[in-house]
């Protein structure tokens, strides 16, 4: 199979002359017409699809760029109130020990 490119004015010229002129070249206006509404329309489908994809990226790594401080931050909260437990925890617990005569 090899593709084989004629330029409009060609084709139209072809059909032209080897039909009915004014009703093969109708149908052939109309079937260009229709062709180049498919290509545009194929086109533009396929430059929404690519369009979709690059935002649904650009939208995922900004939501783990938002994401990464925020975990970050939540996690070094959690660990200020383990450190206050351990801190409250300690001292407690060495004073009774030391109530019942036993030291560390």
């Amino acid at each position: 199979m090899k593709k084989e490119f004629t330029r409009k004015e060609d084709w139209l010229e072809d059909i032209f002359t080897n039909s009915n002129p004014q009703a093969s070249l109708q149908s052939a206006e109309t079937a260009l017409r229709t062709f180049d509404i498919f290509c545009k329309v194929k086109v533009r489908l396929e430059l929404e699809k690519h369009l979709l994809l690059e935002s649904s990226k650009v939208h995922s790594e900004q939501f783990h760029e938002k994401e990464l401080p925020e975990l970050r931050k939540e996690m070094q909260q959690q660990r200020a109130q383990i450190d206050k437990l351990r801190q409250n925890e300690c001292p407690r617990t060495k004073h009774d020990a030391s109530k019942h005569g036993m030291t560390s």
